[in-house]
């Protein structure tokens, strides 16, 4: 019964905080070609009367956040608000500039496409206020519907917001949480730059949801190391002439994931660097949000192997081999040949062949909790299951 109060006071605290409303959005080009554009980026937000003060700092910065189709395009930089009035409806501004580099690819050619075609383009955004009240994380999060900007008559320079005002509902913000072993690691160095929200994630996550196979090949423990990677392998052979010429890279999805643990096991980032995807999602379930890209994938397990030696090791009990694209991984760790405590796992990867490389585009890993609070958590369903049949506008704060 104190989980569900709990709970409970949770949920209505979410649904108490009021929501903002987008009161003008411009989005202004500077050059645009046939696959690249750069433009200037103005938001006006609207502030409701209970806001100030109660919620947020009448003195603070505001942030936002733009998207298009649920990928970020840019986020600006904090810029400073000073004396909000108490009790009193206001507006806040924020503006950024979009380079060449930020709008290319496909994302740049379809919005291109909608300037060119439709004269038109639709916009999500996501605004970050400084929040006063206690115990909380300082910021307050609101994620705004999709905005549509029209652009002016005989004009592709220059659109503003048409229809009516887009409401910007509360985030939940997800605690975190620093239970689970890994995070025990490595949570405290671990720098918030590098993770983003669900919105933001770049076109490769939203590849097919293909299953993965539930046959499972083996049923023996693997215990990892560079020796018995096949891209290893292949580079130990390379310098003998009687051995067949090595492989660039590991034929088959288990082959890489195999690969990607013993990297780690082994401490060597730089044979792991080629196994991840350049725009890849890796989601660990400790943290709030997800690590996007390489180079955030690859900080986030060079602090893990800074904070551990070798001795500690990624044993694999059960691997699905299958499956070309997914992969269904069952593992625990061990230190120094004997089971490490509450480190049992497992995690999914989906790959794909990027320019002849089968390569990792998404992993999600799932990791024994500290804390098994039992049938207790069966309670806790039940009690917020009710509440949303009650009040079902509550699940809209999720």
């Amino acid at each position: 019964m104190f989980c569900i109060a709990i709970l409970i006071s949770l949920l209505i605290r979410h649904h108490l905080v009021p929501n903002i409303e987008v009161a003008s959005m411009d989005f202004t080009v500077q050059n645009i070609t046939q696959t690249r554009l750069s433009a200037n980026w103005d938001l006006l937000v609207r502030i409701p009367r209970s806001l100030p003060d109660k919620f947020i700092c009448l003195q603070g910065d505001v942030q936002a956040s733009l998207f298009y189709k649920g990928v970020t395009l840019v986020t600006s930089s904090k810029q400073r608000y000073n004396n909000l009035k108490h009790r009193s409806p206001q507006q806040l501004s924020v503006s950024a500039s979009i380079s060449e580099e930020d709008i290319g690819g496909l994302i740049g050619k379809n919005i291109i496409n909608d300037i060119k075609e439709k004269r038109e383009v639709k916009f999500g955004s996501h605004v970050f206020l400084t929040d006063c009240r206690a115990k909380t994380s300082g910021v307050l999060r609101y994620a705004c519907d999709e905005t549509t900007l029209r652009f002016e008559p005989g004009s592709e320079l220059r659109a503003t917001a048409s229809g009516s005002n887009p409401t910007c509902p509360q985030k939940r913000r997800q605690e975190e949480t620093t239970m689970s072993f890994s995070a025990s690691l490595i949570s405290s160095s671990l720098a918030p730059s590098s993770l983003v929200s669900l919105h933001n994630l770049p076109p490769s996550f939203f590849l097919g949801n293909k299953v993965v196979k539930s046959t499972i090949v083996t049923r023996s423990r693997r215990r990892l190391t560079a020796s018995c990677s096949p891209v290893a392998k292949a580079a130990a052979s390379s310098g003998t002439t009687n051995d067949l010429v090595p492989e660039t890279a590991p034929t088959s999805a288990s082959e890489v994931v195999t690969s990607f643990y013993a990297g780690i096991n082994g401490h060597d980032l730089s044979s792991v660097t080629d196994l991840i995807a350049q725009d890849c999602v890796y989601e660990d379930l400790v943290f709030p949000s997800p690590f996007v890209g390489r180079k955030a994938i690859l900080d986030f397990f060079g602090k893990f192997i800074e904070s551990t030696s070798k001795d500690l090791q990624f044993v694999v009990d059960d691997i699905s081999t299958e499956d070309s694209s997914a992969v269904g991984v069952s593992w625990h760790l061990e230190w120094k040949g004997k089971n490490f405590p509450f480190s049992k796992g497992c995690s999914f990867y989906r790959l794909q062949v990027i320019d002849g490389k089968r390569q990792i585009v998404y992993g999600r890993d799932c990791v024994e909790p500290a804390i098994k609070p039992g049938e207790t958590v069966l309670a806790a369903i039940k009690g917020v299951t009710w509440l949303l049949q009650k009040f079902p506008q509550l699940a809209d704060q999720f």
